[in-house]
């Protein structure tokens, strides 16, 4: 058997959804744990949070099932994953934001290595991003040929 729980900001009014076959307890204190690196991580961080039981003495089979109900109603919510998988629109978005972040992080050096100038044996010259371009034109084409 098993239960689902809701994490709530008083600050935010950001909410996380859960499910465990523990102790509430003990789950909890998994999501208080330093190591701990999942979406509801800023809730407990701000140490300004509610905990509420929703449902309890839920058979394990139907557990994700409820918690992905819950997860359904709820707004502001900061679970990236579905209960029974992952949200491919909130994964992509995520990974959008990494990419990002790292594109502004590193702009300098990408800058850089784009502009990186290329010799070719048929003694063309090209980037990087213009070699597919490149392998096409005819002066290339006519020197691997010969």
């Amino acid at each position: 058997m098993g239960l689902v729980y809701w994490i709530h900001c008083n600050e935010t009014n950001q909410n996380y959804i859960g499910s465990t076959t523990y102790s509430l307890n003990k789950r909890i204190n998994e999501h208080i744990k330093e190591s701990y690196k999942y979406s509801s991580k800023p809730i407990i961080d701000r140490n300004n949070y509610s905990v509420s039981i929703l449902e309890d003495n839920i058979n394990k089979d139907i557990l994700k099932v409820r918690e992905q109900f819950y997860m359904d109603c709820c707004d502001n919510l900061l679970n990236i994953y579905r209960a029974n998988g992952v949200d491919e629109v909130k994964k992509k978005k995520t990974l959008a934001k990494a990419y990002h972040n790292y594109w502004i992080n590193h702009k300098e050096e990408i800058n850089k290595k784009k502009g990186i100038k290329i010799t070719c044996e048929c003694g063309s010259v090209y980037r990087k991003s213009g070699k597919s371009q490149h392998i096409k034109t005819k002066k290339h084409l006519d020197f691997v040929a010969s």
